[in-house]
């Protein structure tokens, strides 16, 4: 679920909501089907005010591009190649 942090802070009983802005509370991983998906995932949500967080990482057989959204949560963009899999 992808919820504002006011949302998200009814679902925790106790204790307080991480800001994502101070520490890295989380990373998400999504899966993409091509190294051109991670890049272009990159430079759509540099263009939707996102950050860059890591470089790009290329190890042959796995590629992934990360950033993080306006409210400071990292995500990643990850592509496998399918043989490297077998």
């Amino acid at each position: 679920m992808l919820l504002t942090r006011a949302r998200f802070a009814d679902f925790v009983p106790s204790g307080t909501v991480g800001n994502p802005a101070q520490a890295t509370t989380v990373i998400n991983a999504l899966s993409v089907d091509s190294r051109a998906e991670a890049d272009d995932m990159l430079v759509r949500a540099l263009a939707a005010e996102g950050k860059p967080w890591q470089p790009a990482q290329d190890h042959g057989f796995m590629y992934g591009t990360s950033f993080t959204d306006p409210d400071g949560h990292v995500w990643e963009a990850i592509w496998t190649d399918p043989s490297a899999v077998q």
